[in-house]
């Protein structure tokens, strides 16, 4: 997709061209991001690594949140709740 040289904001709006949500594990996304100019709305698991065995857990509360109306911000999924 050519998304590999963006910054985090070039990254958002061309996230935003062409999907609803951004899934990611950047915990940094909140505090680099301002909630009120986001183009997208943003899922940050909070995994340590992106193995499929680290990040399967957090499939029920994201697959949760997808089934709902977004709004543009940062959603936070922790499993350790």
């Amino acid at each position: 997709m050519g998304w590999e040289d963006k910054d985090n904001g070039e990254l958002l709006k061309a996230a935003a061209a062409g999907f609803d949500v951004l899934l990611t594990l950047d915990r940094g996304i909140p505090f680099q991001q301002h909630a009120s100019s986001l183009p997208i709305a943003i899922i940050v698991m909070l995994a340590f690594n992106n193995r499929p065995e680290t990040i399967a857990p957090f499939a029920p509360a994201v697959l949760k949140l997808l089934g709902e109306r977004l709004e543009r911000r940062v959603y936070i999924v922790d499993t350790r709740a």
